[in-house]
């Protein structure tokens, strides 16, 4: 069984690859949308704003999470004692995924 540092290493470096990937995917939608002849059709520019709101989304969400597993991958503790974490995790999960069928 792995041990809990190399467990905790690797959630930090998940946070920082979703934030990459999720930096590099809004910079290729703007690009695309820049580049293309897309502004004619009203579905292919629904189609890229949702998917421009995902990645921005995505982006603040891996944002807000990053400084807590940052520290905790580097004192190997919880910043904020108690389930208030695990819980933000779960209903941060539940909130993202309401907006992104919202929209």
């Amino acid at each position: 069984m792995a041990s809990s540092k190399a467990i905790i290493n690797t959630i930090l470096a998940l946070r920082i690859l979703a934030l990459l990937l999720c930096a590099a995917s809004l910079a290729l939608i703007v690009l695309t949308m820049l580049r293309s002849s897309i502004k004619s059709e009203f579905r292919g520019i629904k189609s890229y704003r949702y998917v421009l709101g995902a990645a921005a989304g995505g982006i603040l969400y891996s944002l807000i999470q990053l400084p807590f597993a940052m520290y905790h991958a580097v004192k190997e503790k919880r910043l904020i004692k108690g389930k208030f974490l695990p819980m933000f995790d779960f209903y941060g999960d539940k909130v993202f995924d309401l907006l992104l069928k919202i929209c």
